[in-house]
């Protein structure tokens, strides 16, 4: 066995969720990765009173053309392999293999629940230290958002088999799953998927979709802008229940915008540059962002403005139209 091995990893552009952070973290960004990650996150979906989320390919339709996944049962894994939860992550990470794990974050010092709450969540691992007892790790561990640190193996033993306080979840959490991903060469990726993309998403605004968990999907531009504005309307109005990370998923998604006209303008599949105005559109909406959550965190209740967040609607559909329309003029 090897003393220490840490695996590859990138600063992932997105981070409102976890899924999307491990992925792209192990993503490579050359221009198929690119255009992979275009395809899949310019188009965005809401759930009028759910969350907003992003088209990120679920565990049933994992299309990446550079990762493959694998979804396995941790128990099964460790009675067949007769190894406890740290051989399995060893072995994973020597066969150069990243590994979506759930742990109840109670048990993990570098979280924010450590010793105050029980909270099951997935954590991306992406390498070890034998000599220190060290698995390093990706994930929200605090309110600062993303990052990368590391638990001990006693943590993450204690995390993985220690059941939750009620008995009846305790069948669930000892045979929880973990997703196993790896790099593999890939093929070429058409450009073009990424232009149907950008079109699909403007003219299919707000045409309903489809059903995930009995709640009706909602896609296009206008249905992710209507998103925005009914949650921050909810906390300008005081209510008790909104979606607080409506402004950082809404950031992530200006930020894909200006970096999809970058790497278009600087592959010469269009003529202008559109990167410079989107990336206005996210500093602001950052600013805003910024302030929405310290306003949060210190209960102080500060309403959000939002005549920037509609002008962004109209310039964000003259971006993207003029996208479309640069593309065919190349």
């Amino acid at each position: 066995m090897c003393a220490k091995k840490i695996l590859e990893i990138g600063n992932p552009p997105i981070t409102s969720y976890s899924t999307d952070a491990t992925v792209l973290s192990i993503l490579p960004f050359d221009e198929i990765g690119h255009m992979w990650f275009f395809e899949k996150y310019v188009p965005m979906m809401a759930i009028r009173d759910g969350i907003l989320f992003t088209s990120f390919p679920n565990t049933d339709d994992f299309s990446c053309p550079q990762l493959t996944q694998e979804e396995i049962s941790v128990k099964k894994a460790l009675e067949t392999g007769n190894c406890d939860i740290i051989d399995f992550i060893i072995e994973k990470i020597n066969n150069d293999e990243y590994m979506s794990l759930s742990v109840d974050t109670f048990y993990v010092k570098a979280f924010w629940s450590h010793k105050s709450s029980h909270f099951y969540h997935p954590i991306f691992i992406y390498g070890y230290d034998a000599d220190r007892q060290e698995i390093y790790f990706g994930d929200f561990v605090s309110f600062e958002g993303f990052k990368f640190t590391k638990a001990s193996f006693g943590e993450i033993t204690e995390s993985v088999l220690e059941p939750l306080p009620d008995d009846s979840l305790s069948d669930v959490w000892r045979d929880t799953t973990a997703f196993i991903f790896k790099k593999r060469e890939a093929p070429t990726y058409d450009i073009g998927r990424v232009f149907q993309a950008v079109e699909k998403y403007v003219s299919g605004s707000n045409i309903y979709c489809t059903f995930i968990k009995n709640e009706p999907i909602w896609y296009g531009l206008d249905a992710v802008y209507d998103k925005v504005i009914c949650e921050i309307g909810k906390y300008n109005s005081n209510e008790d229940f909104y979606d607080r990370r409506i402004l950082a998923i809404y950031c992530d998604h200006l930020k894909v915008l200006s970096m999809l006209s970058e790497f278009l303008y600087a592959g010469k599949y269009m003529a202008e540059n559109h990167s410079g105005k989107f990336y206005e559109m996210y500093q602001a909406s950052v600013i805003q962002r910024n302030k929405f959550l310290k306003s949060i965190v210190a209960n102080a209740h500060k309403k959000v403005d939002l005549d920037v967040i509609s002008k962004n609607r109209e310039n964000e559909r003259i971006l993207l139209t003029g996208i479309i329309s640069d593309k065919n003029r190349c």
